[in-house]
């Protein structure tokens, strides 16, 4: 788990396939299925766990309780992934601003018109996007998440700590739907779709905390929020 402790997220990973390969056992997969999961591929991640329940059945029962919690943990993301053709054609058809939007309105129970006017409780949007920077600093890949490029280098680590110490009420469904709407789209489309959320919450945040003259105050901002600003400040 070396690497994995310092999110050298595609060393590990390696690690992990070639561990399996080599001596076949339960525990390379479910390491590998959980650093799968903290990049949202829910469904490889679960084929890992299902792998590695059946050898550990076979090699004496080790790891049944720990596999199926992560199996339960994990299973509630895909309950979206039947109607994936649908999906698809909606995001072709639609675009991925307007998919993103769509999908930070449902999932957070936001009415269009108070989403438009920034008029609606926005804890558990703040705290969805500083978790997610996290993961996708930790984790993720960060070449694909090309419209958030400023905001992953430019929020200091301690500040999104603080922001992400504790969940807000609600958080978890909310979380659980966001991903189980980005999962049912294609493995190209999910990074697209979640630079483009995360993108728009942080416009969102901007809009709020600058009004909607953000764009004229983003150098006297620094393109953040105004949270982060005083913080950075002190």
């Amino acid at each position: 788990m070396a690497h994995a402790r310092v999110f050298e997220c595609d060393r590990a990973i390696d690690l992990y396939t070639k561990s399996f390969a080599i001596y076949p056992n339960p525990s390379p997969l479910i390491n590998r299925a959980n650093l799968l999961s903290k990049r949202l591929k829910f469904e490889a991640a679960l084929q890992d766990l299902h792998q590695a329940h059946n050898i550990d059945a076979k090699q004496g029962v080790q790891f049944q309780n720990v596999i199926a919690k992560e199996i339960e943990r994990l299973v509630c993301y895909t309950g979206c992934i039947a109607d994936r053709p649908s999906f698809i054609k909606s995001l072709e058809t639609t675009g991925v601003s307007y998919v993103a939007d769509r999908l930070i309105q449902v999932s957070f129970e936001i009415a269009p018109a108070a989403w438009d006017n920034a008029t609606f409780p926005h804890e558990n949007l703040d705290f969805f996007f500083f978790d997610e920077l996290d993961n996708i600093k930790k984790f993720d890949n960060r070449s694909l998440y090309r419209n958030i490029q400023h905001e992953l280098d430019a929020y200091p680590e301690a500040f999104i700590q603080t922001k992400i110490s504790q969940a807000p009420k609600g958080f978890i469904e909310a979380q659980r739907l966001m991903y189980s709407l980005l999962c049912a789209h294609s493995e190209v489309q999910l990074p697209l779709l979640r630079d483009a959320v995360l993108y728009s919450i942080h416009e969102f945040m901007m809009r709020r905390d600058y009004g909607l003259v953000c764009l004229s105050t983003l150098a006297e901002s620094s393109g953040l929020v105004r949270e982060a600003r005083d913080y950075i400040a002190d």
